[in-house]
């Protein structure tokens, strides 16, 4: 069974225009186009199997959200590749999106789990709707 996230040499440089500064500057930055270039993620390669927990950890400015931007296809990344469930996540981002949905659908009882793992979680939908302890209290 293929990896179902892999990606190999995952690479994404933000390039900006260099800005010039006084009161003419906006003017000067208009002709001149001197660029910078900040890499934000470099050589990145990884392999996830299905079922298979993962951390992705690192400090600030180290690429975490960058390289989930790519891997939800929100970023195209620079060079690289990257496969998500066999799909390219750049690639056709609106008919991804709903082969996504309808993968996850299929996958949702094994998500859910077992009744006690829902209680579990009860107390995290009771925070998402303040007025249920007052409602339950006035019955």
């Amino acid at each position: 069974m293929p990896p179902i996230v892999e990606t190999r040499d995952l690479r994404k440089v933000f390039r900006t225009v260099k800005r010039v500064p006084g009161p003419g500057g906006a003017l000067k930055t208009l002709f001149s186009r001197e660029r910078t270039e900040r890499v934000a993620v470099e050589g990145v390669t990884m392999s996830l199997e299905a079922g298979e927990l993962v951390g992705y950890i690192g400090p600030n400015g180290a690429g975490k959200s960058t390289t989930i931007k790519m891997l939800t296809g929100i970023l195209v990344p620079t060079s690289g590749e990257i496969r998500v469930a066999g799909l390219v996540p750049a690639d056709e981002r609106k008919r991804n999106a709903r082969i996504y949905r309808r993968r996850l659908r299929a996958a949702q009882p094994a998500l859910l789990g077992s009744a006690a793992d829902r209680e579990l979680r009860a107390p995290a939908r009771d925070l998402r709707d303040p007025t249920r302890d007052v409602q339950a209290q006035s019955r």
